[in-house]
């Protein structure tokens, strides 16, 4: 259904601009029997197809689909609760999303900016994450080596403090996965915070 929305859509920014099917093919470097299928509905442009296409109707990729708000909600919370991977190993928490984004990026309204916030925060949380550990794992060489006994309850301290560290950063990042998904749900714009723009 989608498909055959997008091959009218097509057929007609072709016919306002006045262009042949072959026209189109030349203008766009696509090729011929690629224009015939896209305006029957027998397929959907993606990446730099999508990009030359709109490019010789002169229009946006976004104009070209008659887009479905519920599809694309569904799709963009499925990206963002992706992330909930980290809780079974921190890095899933980028990839899931990660190859969610690559694959519909250039076919679902806003794919391209909610997935970039999530990865912008997904990768800083992994970097500050590994960064704390270091830093705990250092701290615990280094005054080890300056006590000649080391005492249960110095163990008992670092223990607890990891148990805090884990708590805080966890739970912070389940936090914004789930306020996220309800900001999109409620089509508000998502807030991820603290970010380094790895994405632009």
């Amino acid at each position: 259904m989608q498909n055959l929305a997008l091959g009218q859509r097509v057929k007609n920014l072709r016919a306002t601009a006045c262009l042949s099917q072959e026209e189109l093919a030349e203008i766009s470097q696509i090729s011929l029997r690629t224009v015939q299928r896209l305006e029957i509905g027998a397929t959907t442009p993606r990446g730099d197809t999508l990009k030359r296409l709109a490019s010789a109707l002169k229009v946006t990729p976004d104009d070209l689909f008659d887009w479905q708000t519920e599809e694309d909600k569904g799709f963009l919370k499925l990206m963002n609760l992706g992330s909930l991977g980290f809780l079974f190993f921190p890095v899933l928490g980028i990839v899931i999303p990660l190859v969610l984004w690559i694959k519909k990026m250039d076919s679902v309204q806003f794919a391209k900016e909610v997935g970039k916030s999530i990865l912008n925060f997904q990768i800083t949380w992994c970097v500050l994450y590994y960064g704390m550990k270091l830093l705990v794992w250092a701290i615990t060489i280094v005054y080890s080596r300056h006590m000649d006994e080391i005492s249960i309850s110095y163990y008992q301290t670092i223990y607890y403090y990891r148990i805090a560290f884990l708590l805080v950063f966890y739970g912070y990042n389940i936090l914004m996965i789930l306020m996220n998904t309800l900001f999109i749900h409620n089509d508000k714009k998502v807030w991820y915070k603290p970010v380094i723009r790895f994405l632009k």
